[in-house]
């Protein structure tokens, strides 16, 4: 978000400058990742039908890439600066209406009333995702490429200032907020095929406001409307609200009288002065890596009204370096956690469920991450407020639970023990996959109970985060805590990880997902959504309620498509799925990094790197950061669903209506091949169900997998 109306009132009068980049040659530029991210991935470079789909864009790693291979030809250096946490709410939440769910609704009922170019556009304008959503994947891809990037605390825009202050960097390319702070100049526009850049200065647009003072103009921009403060409410309707704001603060000689000529404005204006003070005394990260207020010197004495409460400074250092993302530290510092509506806009009473379930594992992650923190963060509550209800929060208590971590704690096991078990292993499935095969061998899994010995903690990045695995997979009930040998479901994922023919991390996430879902009674054939179209609708009512269940399981993988925009079937029913797959995703990383925070916090690890890579590594190496879209559902439903309708089953028949599915699909790379993995995954799934249905477990459930895979041997390709 800029500040409103700014942008169009900068770009005209000459108050913009264009260059070419070879000026910037030799440069460090600091770039504001959620600057970068929405000029590359929205406005026209936007893929219209993301908000559709879900996931990232197809073109997220050939785009920066590409930028990378940009940025190296033109000689200049960039470093790369996220936002962190957000500072602390100054309005309840919902309090502004979110239009774009309404905008996607008002998308699909275009869509199914068959206006299918309409709803495209319409999609296209709904406005892109956050980019805090796709960071994850993006610090991953910079770590695999050796990328420089810090997160700041907080906000991006006073990091780039401190970088910019101390020649760290010399130029700034961000968001026209970043005038707010102690910043002259900033690049608000790159242009890699024209080889150009443009930039506005502070000075200059002041000088063409009237010669306002550094102060009149910071209130002016507030007054707008930004992300840290939304419009002054009398100028929500005006045509341009910067330029009225500008009127208004060189009316009144004070801001407060500005703002209470205007009446029932007291609010206002404490959340004005609010936003003020969270610019003077934001919170960056200093060259020798610690935390600090700006302007320390004048601070007031209530910082944590309107920048949260301060975290251990080491928690700072995990988030400055990708080893934990912001979900978790951000509840604990505003008390809150603002649960949006998904894609699909859905609100059955399954899926609010499934968020109570989801919110217990939130309550969970807390626990752990506080358990070697001040007693303070152990004891404090947070607030869920669900999009539906947003005056009736949830409370999350973390204090009133047994806190998972306690019982995991026997996992310090060295690289000499489990290292030539992972090297004799006939299928490497990666770490995650090696953590739970290597226990089939019970006596393998008596050698890793391994007290904490402070003598000989864990030292290796490989160590650490294998033993954060298996703590986190013991405290989500897959291995036993006592005996480590594998649960039932622990050998039921580990049956349906050897039923796989070929290697592929990804597959294991999905299988993992799976068996989650599972458990939490979503994946199954129930059409909980059948106000969305999409449904099934060819063959029998079982016909129909396995061609559901097997398409959903297949969003949990990816389809394989070039690095553009996608063309082809849209399905809200199977979007409305892919919103728990999403969700769960996500917390299951957050869950994986809170047990690999309290494994560092308890000291259990040596934290003293020699090498600052390190640090990256172990975070980012963690699974559950990729994120599949609902494209190989939308198939394996559309391939399926046809295919009951027919009456020919035979192979060639099959094979045909695979090439009728590549031209609805054109730029899919191979959707036969897709196809023929997300059915060999859904069977192998069902090898592990079968094992859960051997041990009375879920068995009404079970037996309708296993039915639908039997079902589906009649429609696979071999």
């Amino acid at each position: 978000m800029t500040i409103r109306c700014f942008d169009s009132w900068a770009s005209g009068g000459q108050r913009t400058q264009t260059f070419p980049l070879s000026i910037l040659k030799d440069c460090r530029m600091g770039i504001d990742v959620e600057k970068y991210v929405q000029s590359a991935f929205g406005g026209v470079a936007r893929e219209p039908l993301l908000d559709a789909l879900g996931g990232f864009p197809n073109g997220l790693r050939e785009t920066l890439i590409k930028d990378l291979d940009n940025f190296h030809h033109h000689g200049i250096t960039p470093v790369w600066v996220f936002s962190g946490c957000s500072i602390a709410r100054t309005e309840k939440p919902f309090t502004v209406p979110d239009d774009s769910a309404k905008a996607r609704a008002a998308a699909w009922e275009l869509y199914d009333k068959g206006l299918g170019t309409e709803a495209v556009e319409a999609f296209s304008k709904v406005g892109m995702q956050a980019p805090s959503e796709m960071y994850r994947a993006i610090l991953k891809l910079f770590r695999e490429e050796h990328v420089d990037f810090q997160v700041a605390p907080y906000s991006a825009w006073p990091q780039l200032a401190y970088l910019n202050q101390k020649e760290y960097i010399d130029c700034i390319y961000g968001e026209t907020e970043l005038l707010l702070f102690d910043v002259d100049k900033i690049i608000n526009r790159l242009d890699f095929e024209s080889k150009e850049f443009s930039f506005v200065t502070k000075q200059r647009l002041r000088n063409d406001l009237g010669g306002l003072t550094e102060g009149q103009f910071i209130d002016a921009c507030l007054l707008a409307g930004s992300q840290l403060c939304r419009t002054f409410p009398p100028l929500d309707a005006a045509n341009n609200s910067f330029i009225d704001a500008v009127g208004l603060v060189k009316k009144y000689r004070a801001i407060g009288n500005a703002i209470t000529s205007h009446p029932d404005q007291s609010a206002y204006l404490d959340r004005f002065r609010k936003a003020r003070a969270a610019i003077q005394h934001h919170v960056i990260m200093n060259e020798a890596g610690h935390v600090e207020q700006m302007d320390l010197a004048n601070s007031p004495s209530d910082v944590h009204e309107f920048i949260g409460q301060r975290l251990p400074e080491e928690l700072y250092f995990y988030l400055s370096r990708g080893v934990l993302g912001p979900q978790m530290l951000e509840m604990l510092t505003t008390g809150e956690f603002i649960e949006k509506a998904p894609l699909d806009c859905n609100e059955s009473d399954e899926y609010k469920k499934f968020l109570d379930g989801i919110n217990v594992m939130r309550t969970q992650s807390l626990s752990i991450l506080s358990k070697f923190l001040h007693r303070y963060w152990n004891t404090r509550d947070v607030k869920v407020y669900n999009w539906f209800d947003s005056k009736n929060p949830k409370t999350l208590r973390p204090k009133e639970i047994e806190c998972p971590s306690e019982k995991a704690q026997k996992w310090n096991v060295r690289e000499k023990v489990f290292l030539p078990v992972m090297d004799a292993q006939e299928k490497q499935w990666g770490e995650f996959g090696f953590c739970l095969t290597s226990l089939v061998d019970e006596e393998f899994a008596a050698s890793t109970i391994t007290p904490k010995d402070p003598a000989n903690i864990l030292e290796t990045t490989y160590e650490i985060r294998i033993n954060a695995l298996w703590r986190m997979q013991q405290m989500r009930g897959f291995i036993d805590g006592k005996t480590h040998q594998l649960t039932s479901w622990g050998r039921a994922l580990v049956a349906s990880i050897n039923a796989l023919s070929f290697e592929d991390e990804g597959l294991i996430q999905a299988l993992y997902v799976g068996f989650e879902l599972f458990r939490m009674k979503a994946l199954t054939s129930k059409n909980f959504v059948p106000s969305f179209s999409g449904a099934p609708a060819n063959g029998s009512d079982q016909d129909k309620a396995n061609t559901l269940i097997i398409s959903r399981f297949c969003s949990l993988y990816v389809l394989d498509h070039k690095p553009v925009g996608y063309a082809g079937p849209l399905n809200r029913n199977i979007l409305a799925f892919s919103s728990f797959s999403s969700t769960l995703l996500r917390e299951l990383r957050n869950f994986t990094e809170m047990t690999l925070a309290n494994l560092l916090l308890a000291g259990d690890a040596n934290r003293e790197r020699e090498n600052p890579d390190d640090w990256a590594s172990l975070g980012l190496k963690l699974p559950f950061i990729d994120e599949p879209n609902a494209t190989l559902g939308i198939v394996a439903k559309t391939y399926l669903d046809d295919l009951n309708s027919s009456d020919d089953k035979s192979l060639p028949a099959r094979k045909a209506l695979v090439g009728v599915l590549e031209g609805y699909i054109p730029n899919a790379t191979g959707i036969q091949t897709d196809l023929e993995i997300g059915f060999t995954l859904f069977s192998a799934f069902v090898t592990g169900i079968k094992v859960l249905a051997d041990d009375l477990i879920m068995k009404e459930e079970a037996d309708a997998l296993i039915a639908a895979n039997e079902w589906l041997m009649t429609r696979k390709f071999i």
